[in-house]
């Protein structure tokens, strides 16, 4: 985003501000510049990210964003910033959920994606749905099958499945080249488990993502009404002015 001063409807505070004195006008922009990247985090980036990011925690872009704000009086080269930060994440080495947002926003491959989720795990069928609170991989105690003691991978998966027990996680399969975590449902009488699939493991695998342009889009919905951001900052000034001579 960029604030021109000199626009139609821009000028006319802008001349009341150069006369009035040398720190209105510097106070009236840095306002402003910081007014518009609090917009961006209050305002279009959360109404944005409701349309590409439908289901995903609702407080999680806001929580995990933070504004730069301008500072100075020096009016070339003050500017302020928003982006996001992972101070809050619960385990910030293994929550990539932070670092991901730049392929979300450009495009690009996702690393450390050894564990896709799989429709039941997710609360939607999109990639940019979250995660259901039962199914986040941090929060499960994952038995598998690999460590288990059996001559056939069946019986190593019947192990593992009772090790695990109803409500726990086996993560292995008996058919050849694949590799999913279960969720073990139940267990009948004559030991067959009840299972529910949540998740595909791949280890080191990358995922290609589309962009969105979310954080874009966001700032040219801000940019939008920046002049009128500036308008009503130049009126502070103008007012604190007309103040201090009554």
């Amino acid at each position: 985003m960029q604030l021109n001063i000199n626009t139609d409807a821009a000028v006319i505070f802008t001349d009341k501000l150069e006369a009035i004195g040398k720190s209105a006008l510097p106070n009236a922009i840095r306002e402003t510049l910081s007014k518009a990247a609090l917009d961006v985090k209050r305002n279009t980036m959360p109404k944005k990210v409701d349309k590409e990011f439908e289901s995903r925690r609702k407080n999680f872009f806001r929580a995990n964003s933070i504004v730069d704000f301008a500072q100075g009086k020096d009016i070339s080269s003050m500017r302020s910033t928003v982006g996001f930060f992972e101070n809050k994440l619960s385990a910030k080495t293994t929550n990539y959920a932070v670092k991901d947002l730049e392929q979300q926003e450009y495009g690009g491959n996702i690393a450390g994606k050894a564990f896709i989720p799989l429709d039941n795990a997710r609360v939607g069928k999109s990639y940019n749905k979250s995660i259901r609170a039962n199914a986040r991989i941090s929060k499960l105690k994952i038995t598998r099958l690999r460590n288990q003691k059996g001559a056939t991978k069946e019986q190593k998966f019947k192990v593992a499945v009772l090790k695990a027990g109803v409500g726990g996680h086996v993560l292995g399969s008996t058919k050849k080249g694949e590799n999913i975590l279960w969720r073990v449902q139940s267990i009948l009488k004559n030991g067959q488990p009840k299972l529910l699939a949540l998740y595909d493991y791949q280890k080191a695998r990358k995922v290609k993502v589309n962009k969105t342009n979310f954080m874009k889009e966001s700032a040219e919905e801000t940019q939008k009404h920046i002049d009128d951001i500036y308008v009503i900052e130049a009126k502070k000034q103008i007012d604190k002015y007309l103040g201090i001579l009554m």
